[in-house]
C-alpha cells in the first residue's frame, strides 16, 4: 500500500516538474524574442547614430562652404540646397523615434540609411 502511495507522489511530482518545464521553456523563448528585438533595435540605433554623424560633418562642411563668402543667391543657390537638405536630413533622423507606440522597430528608420547614405554619396561626389 505504502508502494502506490509513493508512486502516486511520484508520478505527481512527474507531471509537475513536466508542467513547471513547459512554463520555463516558454518564458525562455518569451526571452530569447524579446532579445532578439531588443537586438535589432540597438542595430538600428547604432546604424542611425552613424548616419547621423556622418550627415552632421557633411552639413557642417556644407555650412562652412556656404558662409566662406558673401551670400549670392545666383551663384550659391545649389551649395545652399545641399546644406539645407543635409540639416533636414539630420532633422528627420534626429527626431525620429527608433521604436513606435507598441515598443517594436518603428518601420520608418528602415529606409533612412538607403535614402540618406544616397545623399552623402551624392554630396562627397560633388
Amino acid at each position: 500500500m505504502g508502494g502506490f502511495v509513493v508512486a502516486g507522489q511520484a508520478k505527481k511530482a512527474k507531471t509537475k516538474a513536466s508542467q513547471n518545464e513547459a512554463r520555463i521553456g516558454i518564458a525562455i523563448a518569451e526571452m530569447q524574442g524579446t532579445k532578439t528585438t531588443f537586438d535589432a533595435i540597438i542595430a538600428r540605433a547604432e546604424e542611425l547614430g552613424k548616419l547621423l554623424d556622418q550627415l552632421v560633418v557633411r552639413a557642417t562642411s556644407a555650412l562652412d562652404l556656404l558662409e566662406s563668402e558673401p551670400f549670392d543667391p545666383t551663384q550659391h543657390a545649389v551649395r545652399f540646397q545641399q546644406a539645407l537638405t543635409l540639416a533636414m536630413a539630420g532633422r528627420d533622423i534626429a527626431t525620429t523615434k527608433v521604436v513606435n507606440e507598441s515598443g517594436d522597430l518603428n518601420e520608418e528608420t528602415a529606409t533612412f540609411k538607403v535614402r540618406y547614405r544616397t545623399l552623402i554619396k551624392e554630396v562627397e561626389d560633388v
